[in-house]
């Protein structure tokens, strides 16, 4: 799907530039925050189709965005160097792209949450 809209949550400014070019160059509409709190007022005031999460954002827990991210229904995947060993209930099936990444890796697993059914 182009012209979806994804969340991009980064606290690391090279990541978020390299993920957010990556990604408007597949036709996607990118909206990029950068902490937690911002991530999770964007949940509140935008639409997104999907979204890339960090895990740990800058000493904070990204784990409340996916939580709004679940909620609402939205697709998202794991943009991390952390241990996910942690990760556990609802989020212990979600996709993961490790850091570093390469950019087949993360346009492919972009695509998979855009494709993928959405729950009732």
């Amino acid at each position: 799907m182009t012209n979806a809209r994804i969340l991009l949550v980064e606290d690391d400014a090279v990541v978020a530039m390299v993920v957010e070019e990556m990604l408007i160059e597949r036709g996607y509409d990118v909206l990029v925050t950068s902490n937690l709190d911002d991530a999770l007022h964007d949940l509140d005031f935008g639409s997104f189709d999907a979204a890339v999460l960090d895990l740990h954002l800058r000493g904070d827990d990204g784990l409340p965005v996916a939580e709004g991210l679940s909620t609402r229904g939205i697709p998202f995947l794991f943009l991390t160097g952390s241990d996910t060993s942690g990760l556990k209930g609802r989020y212990a099936s979600a996709p993961i792209v490790r850091k570093p990444f390469d950019r087949a890796t993360l346009e492919s697993a972009v695509a998979a949450l855009l494709a993928a059914p959405t729950a009732p």
